[in-house]
């Protein structure tokens, strides 16, 4: 028998990635925020989606330089993910100084694009926007990741159900793999 829920209580129930979304305007100006909502849209060509506030900081620098980097979060970036990337605003604070002073984070450049990389993450894609579209209170960024590559040897975390959750290396039995 189905018990019907609110659709908020079944949204909160989506296990979801955690990232810190990196960039800095034309000017220099860097911003980043943490973000759950991102998710890989086409295999060919390979496109990634991220849903940003609309009046966030990060998202006008992403549309006015068109770059940005995805961090996976791993235990060792969560309590900055939460603190800073997540709290304080980029409009008002330099937090990628805030979280190398406080937490001792490394700050790198890309790669590939021209914004602020942390070192202490699993996984960094570098990013170049191909569109994005207004839905509701958010933007859904579309971009091409144009480099990946791995920082620490860490499993990444998740969101579920209101917190951060450690991702095991536990596998379903008797399912057959991807």
């Amino acid at each position: 028998m189905l018990t019907e829920v609110s659709v908020e209580e079944a949204l909160n129930n989506i296990p979801l990635p955690l990232v810190i979304i990196s960039t800095e305007t034309k000017g220099g100006r860097r911003a980043g925020m943490t973000a759950a909502w991102v998710t890989q849209v086409s295999w060919k060509p390979p496109l990634i989606g991220v849903a940003i506030y609309r009046e966030w900081t990060t998202l006008k620098a992403i549309l006015e330089k068109g770059e940005f980097a995805i961090h996976l979060v791993s235990p060792r970036l969560a309590d900055a993910a939460v603190e800073v990337f997540g709290r304080m605003s980029s409009a008002k604070v330099d937090k990628f100084e805030v979280a190398s002073h406080i937490y001792g984070l490394r700050v790198a450049k890309g790669k590939v694009v021209e914004v602020p990389v942390l070192v202490e993450a699993p996984y960094v894609i570098e990013c170049k926007l191909v569109g994005y579209h207004e839905i509701g209170d958010h933007y859904l960024v579309i971009c091409n990741p144009v480099a990946a590559y791995k920082g620490v040897e860490e499993m990444p975390v998740v969101f579920y159900r209101g917190k951060i959750r450690f991702v095991k290396n536990d596998v379903v039995p008797n399912l057959p793999s991807a």
